[in-house]
């Protein structure tokens, strides 16, 4: 029996792989198209290939220090080592890959399953920490949660550097655990070198380590002033260690004022926020049950669960009342979300059954949901779909306007002319006899659209698994990879619906 819990967590382990693996190979460039269909990922490779380490230089110019540098430089020790045993070559050449898209593919593949591996090894990190805050049952359910939960899942499949970060801050606070159970002072050097290594890789996860610095006065340390003074010494020299291009201070005052600008310009309703980054990346009732877990922290105030608190609530609050709408800036605090709902299981006896069952019911919703979403993965992407049905429908040589290569079919430039409409290349519509444009934009163009446009073709799917949908609103990033698609044609006499 005393293995039990380890033959529970082996399968709890499989299940996140599988969730995290399969459908990794979605969208990968190929022959047809030389990107990625979920863009973003491209970020930190061009900042691989921007960079020069060998020579002292380790800022991206064309994107500066706001994006952390940690998980690029994992990523180009796993490519060197790939290209060591001849799994991969690369030359800072488009041309290169041009002609061996293949290699292209490769890089993305291995790039993504190291992000998928630290996906997987939170699930793992959050038994161990879950074990320290309260019992083995309980770290069992907060590890059979992160397992399955939807938002963590989504961005363990792309080379995003928020389950990275996220990962780093949880192995933070599970050495910072065992830093208050042990008189030794390595497991506070660990913590405060995987503090700033995930600082370093997800800038926003300085608002989930800050709390360690009080981690002295938690447990029974001697000298507790001095240890977090050197605490938050050490952490500054290893973030500068792990992102040098933070030593660039023009560059680091530049990002500072676009990033508050972004901030105030992206953000929306805190209301929205809750929605598309909370409820849509944990589930009706596991919004509930975080709520509930909050109560719980509230009414017991222990020190685990003020050190859990602490870890999951100004980088919330920071999210939500900024109005910070996108899914994946979330991730980082999936972890952690997890061990405040499974901690509704721990010692009270009172309502068993029915915080029993609530937890049952979190983990069956998570599950549904992230099976969903990665039967979606499986499946051609609609981007695909949409670029066949666009050249089978548009002619050679027209013209078509787009918003942006985020969310439209990779469409051959050969064969269309396109258009951007945004700025800073904005041209005007009159050019255009087609627009495609996909639900992130729709509200940008319609009032233009519908003067002068018919809507032609919508492409839209709704994942779903035993019944079950996972249908985010437009918008949110949650549909990235099956966004709804709109083709606008250019009315003609033809075209103009007749008058009533």
């Amino acid at each position: 029996m005393k293995k039990f819990p380890y033959f529970l967590l082996s399968l709890i382990l499989l299940s996140a792989a599988f969730f995290r693996l399969s459908g990794i190979g979605w969208g990968l460039p190929n022959a047809e198209h030389h990107w990625s269909y979920r863009v973003d990922e491209s970020t930190f490779l061009l900042m691989l290939g921007e960079m020069d380490p060998a020579h002292g230089d380790f800022v991206a110019e064309s994107i500066g220090p706001k994006v952390g540098a940690g998980l690029t430089y994992m990523i180009g020790a796993l490519l060197l080592t790939a290209k060591t045993f001849g799994y991969v070559q690369f030359a800072n050449s488009t041309d290169f890959f041009i002609e061996h898209p293949e290699m292209l593919t490769r890089i993305y593949l291995l790039s993504r399953l190291l992000v998928a591996l630290m996906g997987i090894g939170s699930v793992f990190i959050v038994f161990d920490l879950g074990r320290r805050l309260f019992d083995k049952k309980t770290a069992l359910a907060a590890a059979a949660l992160l397992a399955v939960w939807p938002g963590h899942v989504q961005n363990s499949h792309f080379i995003l550097a928020d389950v990275p970060g996220g990962f780093l801050a949880l192995v933070a606070y599970a050495a910072g655990s065992r830093a208050l159970a042990s008189s030794s002072r390595f497991p506070l050097f660990l913590s405060v070198l995987f503090s700033a290594a995930a600082v370093a890789t997800k800038l926003s996860t300085a608002l989930i380590v800050f709390p360690l610095i009080f981690l002295p006065f938690f447990g029974r340390m001697n000298r507790p002033y001095q240890k977090a003074v050197l605490w938050g010494t050490s952490f500054f020299l290893f973030l500068f260690l792990f992102h040098p291009a933070l030593w660039n201070f023009s560059a680091v005052s530049s990002d500072t004022g676009t990033v508050s600008r972004n901030v105030l310009r992206f953000g929306r309703d805190p209301f929205r926020a809750i929605n598309l980054g909370i409820y849509w990346n944990t589930g009706l009732l596991g919004s509930l049950a975080l709520l509930l877990g909050l109560f719980r922290i509230i009414r017991r105030r222990c020190a685990s669960d003020i050190l859990l608190f602490l870890s999951l609530a100004p980088l919330t609050l920071f999210l939500v009342f900024s109005g910070q709408d996108r899914g994946q800036l979330y991730s980082p605090l999936c972890g952690f979300g997890s061990l405040l709902i499974a901690g509704l299981l721990h010692k009270p006896r009172s309502w068993r059954c029915l915080r029993f069952l609530l937890v049952c019911l979190v983990f069956l919703e998570m599950a549904l949901g992230s099976a969903a979403w990665t039967k979606e993965l499986n499946r051609a992407p609609i981007h695909e779909v949409a670029r066949r049905e666009i050249e089978a429908t548009v002619p050679s040589g027209e013209s078509i306007g787009f918003i942006q290569w985020f969310f439209i079919p990779h469409l051959d430039t050969r064969r269309y002319q396109m258009v951007r409409l945004t700025s800073p290349l904005r041209t005007p519509l009159a050019r255009c006899d087609w627009v495609i444009v996909a639900d992130y934009d729709i509200d940008f163009l319609s009032k233009a659209l519908q003067s002068d446009f018919t809507l032609e073709r919508i492409w839209k799917r709704t994942p779903s698994f035993l019944g079950f949908s996972y249908d985010p609103p437009n918008g949110a990033d949650q549909r990235f990879p099956f966004p709804t698609l709109f083709l606008f044609r250019r009315q003609t006499e033809e075209t103009t619906p007749a008058a009533p």
